[in-house]
């Protein structure tokens, strides 16, 4: 539901694999629908640092890229790139942010110029690796994924409780 002065009224939620966004003549996503029935927050795990991770848009504004270079990630071509949060940058939620800083001086868990290393794969956009480099927030919050495969199905085995009962799906 959605509300406001007015009432409520039911919103259909749409994956976003459901929706066609705008290319630019090289193929690369140039405007993504924009919509409030479009779920971009699953898979929520924890917090909103996975959903930044799997969504690209995390990277998309506020941020200053340096240093950008053709890598390999775990045998898949990928992106990585010196990164600092701008004070435009917004992520999905501040407390579990994709970067360290904000560009901001001020009190806070991150100086303002931190910087991190993240690692996009080439094929999905999505984040797989983020390491946060100086000052005293060096190190928390890293990810280091492995994309095994991609639009393929997966053994059942992947996603059901391991030996401690822990399930493998946020789900």
């Amino acid at each position: 539901m959605r509300y406001s002065d007015g009432g409520g009224e039911r919103v259909s939620r749409v994956w976003p694999t459901d929706v066609e966004p705008l290319y630019s003549a090289d193929g690369l996503v140039l405007e993504r629908p924009d919509g409030v029935g479009i779920d971009y927050d699953e898979p929520f795990h924890d917090d909103y640092f996975w959903v930044a991770l799997l969504d690209p848009a995390e990277l998309a504004a506020g941020v200053e890229i340096r240093e950008v270079n053709a890598v390999e990630h775990y045998g898949r071509p990928a992106w990585e790139a010196t990164v600092r949060p701008t004070g435009e940058y917004e992520p999905r939620c501040s407390c579990c942010s994709l970067l360290c800083g904000d560009g901001e001086p001020g009190p806070g868990p991150w100086p303002p110029t931190a910087e991190s290393v993240v690692r996009l794969d080439v094929q999905t956009g999505v984040c797989v690796s983020v390491r946060h480099v100086g000052g005293a927030g060096a190190g928390p919050q890293r990810a280091d994924m492995r994309i095994a495969a991609v639009d393929a199905p997966m053994a059942d085995e992947l996603f059901r409780a391991d030996h401690n009962g822990a399930a493998g799906s946020c789900r």
